[in-house]
Order: structure tokens, then C-alpha cells, then sequence
């Protein structure tokens, strides 16, 4: 089975109260990350992480948590990695890849996904439901929330809005599918290809035209 995550934040005591999850104190929240990730993937799954795995610790201790993880695991930079993008070779033995982007084929579900850490507003094929963005970075902040609801054939892979813990290719997909059919074309940010024209609110000047 596939699944994807993103913004754990192992170690970040802040994270708690700023994105109001419901943990006591950090040790808490890091244990109660392991456990749902665990209860959730296989030992023979693979698991991509968009980014922000942890914060504040030290490269043993990082390493140390990801052998505790089941899974294969694979990691997309974000911008609190810093610690793992600068000392690659020490975690070359608990990561089967790291990238900042990648575009993943999946063929027996005729998708392919872009993943990166960060929302994108346009990514090549943003139009066509095959092509699907998976992103994290905005937790669960109520305006970026608001502002990413707009967006069809994506989907936020973050913990805070998925239970605390790695969600499945089928159920992403699912719930894509349920959004693209219930936001009204005319609040799409990327609507389909024949519905581009009958978008009230988007408008395009032409060259040499002027608002008046």
C-alpha cells in the first residue's frame, strides 16, 4: 500500500499549541505519532513524507524515530529539513529517496502526482483529474485552508488534518473525487479545460487592453 504524510514536526513543542493538537506536552505527541503511523502502515508499504519530519533535534535522535517507523520511507525537503538535507549520508540507510520535487507515475491507477511540500496554485495538467498535486505546509491554518479548498485534484497530506497520521493513495483519491464534484466550477481555481471561459471571475485583458 502507498501513503503519504506531511508536517509531523517530531520535537517541536510549539507546533502543539499552534496548531492546537491535542497533546499534553511533546513527549506525548511524538509517541502518540509513532503509534498511529505504525497502527497504519506495513511493514512492506512505502510512505512519502512532504516535508517537515522534525524540529530541533539532533541528526542521532531524528534517525533514532525513523527506525521506529514502519514502512519505506521516502522524503520530500521542507522548510524545517534542514538538518537531514545538510548530513544526506546520515540518513541514506532509513530513506529510500530524498527529493525536493518529485512527479510519481501510477500507472494502475492512470494518475500521476506531483508532491511537493509546499501548495502549488498551477503544476502542469492542474486541469485534468490525473494529474494530481499532494501537498502539506499549511497544517491546518484556517485561511491558507480556505484558500487551498479552492483547489481541484489536490489534496493536503498533513498530519493535523488527517487523524495524526499517513493516509492511504485510495482514500486520498476518494476524497479528491468528492471535492472536485461538490466545489462549483465558477469557485475552482483550476477548473476543467472547456470550463475555463464560463468562469466569472477570472477575466483576461488582451494586449494593448486597459481596465476603464
Amino acid at each position: 500500500m502507498l501513503f503519504f504524510t506531511s508536517d509531523l514536526h517530531f520535537g517541536h513543542e510549539k507546533i502543539i499549541k499552534a496548531c492546537r493538537r491535542p497533546f499534553s506536552s511533546v513527549e506525548e505527541m511524538n509517541g502518540k505519532l509513532v503509534e498511529n503511523w505504525n497502527t497504519t502502515v506495513g511493514a512492506q508499504d512505502e510512505v512519502y513524507i512532504l516535508g517537515d519530519f522534525a524540529l530541533r533535534l539532533e541528526m542521532p535522535v531524528i534517525h533514532e524515530i525513523l527506525e521506529q517507523l514502519n514502512g519505506r520511507k521516502h522524503l520530500i525537503f521542507g522548510n524545517h529539513d534542514h538538518e537531514i538535507a545538510r548530513h544526506r549520508y546520515f540518513f541514506r540507510d532509513v530513506f529510500a529517496s530524498m527529493r525536493d520535487l518529485y512527479l510519481m507515475r501510477l500507472p494502475s491507477y492512470d494518475k500521476r502526482l506531483i508532491l511537493c511540500h509546499y501548495p502549488m496554485m498551477f503544476w502542469c495538467g492542474d486541469y485534468d483529474p490525473k494529474f494530481v498535486h499532494l501537498y502539506g505546509h499549511i497544517h491546518n491554518n484556517a485561511h491558507d485552508i480556505a484558500w487551498a479548498s479552492h483547489l481541484r485534484n489536490a489534496y493536503n497530506v498533513g498530519v493535523d488534518v488527517n487523524g495524526y497520521r499517513p493516509v492511504s493513495i485510495d482514500e486520498i483519491l476518494e476524497k479528491i473525487r468528492a471535492h472536485n464534484e461538490a466545489l462549483p466550477l465558477a469557485q475552482s481555481i483550476n477548473p476543467p479545460l472547456e470550463g475555463r471561459k464560463s468562469v466569472p471571475w477570472i477575466t483576461v485583458e488582451k494586449p494593448g487592453e486597459q481596465n476603464t
